[in-house]
């Protein structure tokens, strides 16, 4: 599931940008809520694409103090620069952490 899931963010991507763009990372993320995403980062793009709640979503690059943030439309997915990461929805915030097996992300 995961493996399809990362294949349609990447597919979504390019179909988005009109280019073959290859994923740079692909990160599956549990939270302390139970909450469960995956994001793909690209090389060549300033944008996280999540697969959160059943919908795929592109969030722009942030500025952010520390760490790399990703923000639109109510939902924030920030990688902070202690390694800490959160998502932010719905006014919830949640600690998330990696579930991705290494060599498969």
């Amino acid at each position: 599931m995961r493996h399809s899931i990362g294949c349609a963010l990447v597919l979504m991507a390019v179909a988005d940008f009109g280019a073959v763009a290859q994923a740079q990372s692909f990160v599956a993320y549990e939270c302390n809520d139970g909450a469960q995403f995956q994001v793909a980062l690209l090389g060549t793009e300033k944008k996280a694409y999540l697969q959160l709640d059943g919908k795929a979503l592109q969030l722009p690059k942030k500025i952010a103090y520390t760490g790399d943030r990703y923000a639109q439309g109510g939902v924030t997915f920030w990688v902070r620069g202690n390694g800490v990461v959160t998502i932010k929805r719905a006014g919830r915030v949640s600690e998330c952490f990696s579930v991705t097996t290494p060599g498969r992300g």
